[in-house]
């Protein structure tokens, strides 16, 4: 597995992510005035405002826990240009096909939601939004049945941002990250047929 999206939006430094106070603290209060209109009080000594904030980006920077092959391998899978190797009159299940992609880029857009849940109740949700951008130039899929198998991919460059509302809490520029000369797959990603579901 290569590195996540959250791995490389930080490049591996948790403090990157700008979370205010007033957002955490307008989250916590709203979760504990619904705590008390729970009748919850005995649990309220344990929400600790303290923690709260440091839970909330760890839970958000999970969410976004994503491998970069998994993002590339599944906007390829829907590729309209690759739908031939997923119909097997064109392509028989038994062929092994190299495809070469030509140098493109890839935007990719995650929702992660963050729920602050006690006994089952939610009680309060912070919505984040993902707006990714990769890079790609030196690909080739291996793809057999109808699906990739495997990804090389030459150089790859991420950059991209993450918004809690309308206020971005992180950003990164454009730049090379680090990817594996070939992975493979340790799930096949189908591809999309000509009526756009896999025809295997």
């Amino acid at each position: 597995m290569t590195m996540t999206l959250a791995e490389a939006l930080t490049a591996g430094d948790s403090d990157a992510v700008e979370l205010k106070d007033r957002e955490i603290e307008a989250g916590y209060s709203h979760a504990k005035a619904e705590m008390g209109k729970a009748g919850s009080s005995a649990q309220q000594g344990a929400f600790d405002r303290k923690l709260f904030g440091g839970a909330v980006k760890k839970a958000m920077l999970k969410a976004l826990d994503i491998a970069l092959d998994d993002v590339l391998a599944h906007a390829w899978g829907n590729w309209h240009e690759l739908r031939r190797y997923a119909d097997p009159g064109q392509t028989p299940p038994q062929d092994v096909n190299i495809v070469t992609v030509t140098d493109h880029a890839i935007e990719s857009e995650h929702k992660p939601t963050v729920d602050i849940v006690i006994n089952g109740q939610t009680l309060h949700s912070f919505e984040f939004s993902a707006a990714v951008q990769l890079n790609v130039a030196g690909v080739n899929l291996e793809v057999q049945a109808g699906a990739i198998q495997s990804i090389r991919v030459g150089t790859l460059s991420i950059g991209g941002s993450v918004k809690l509302g309308e206020r971005e809490i992180l950003s990164k520029e454009l730049g090379e990250v680090e990817f594996p000369g070939e992975i493979v797959l340790p799930s096949p990603v189908p591809i999309l047929g000509p009526t756009g579901q896999a025809s295997f």
